[in-house]
């Protein structure tokens, strides 16, 4: 079952725990579209077909490259071109 919390005059937050599944929330400007959301997303989970993006969403485009040139690039033929066209893209900047 879902949780909506008011946060601000147009703002709710969904969250959705459930036993063997990382919890999952967000926000949403009505309501209705949190209740909606948190429909599809525990139906998704009903159905066994859930599977989180929270490590998507949170990845930078610098972390996702290097994940690819390890994982997927080193297989391939022309690792070493892809190699190098990734690591000419600038770091991210140091906070």
């Amino acid at each position: 079952m879902a949780t909506l919390t008011k946060r601000a005059p147009y703002q709710f937050q969904a969250t959705i725990r459930r036993k063997g599944y990382p919890t999952q929330s967000h926000t949403f400007e009505t309501k209705r579209d949190g209740e909606a959301w948190a429909r599809a997303t525990e139906a998704v989970m009903d159905s066994g077909r859930f599977v989180s993006t929270k490590e998507a969403d949170t990845a930078t485009l610098h972390e996702a490259l290097a994940r690819y040139d390890h994982e997927v690039g080193s297989r391939k033929g022309s690792h070493k071109s892809e190699s190098r066209r990734i690591k000419a893209w600038p770091a991210p900047p140091a906070c």
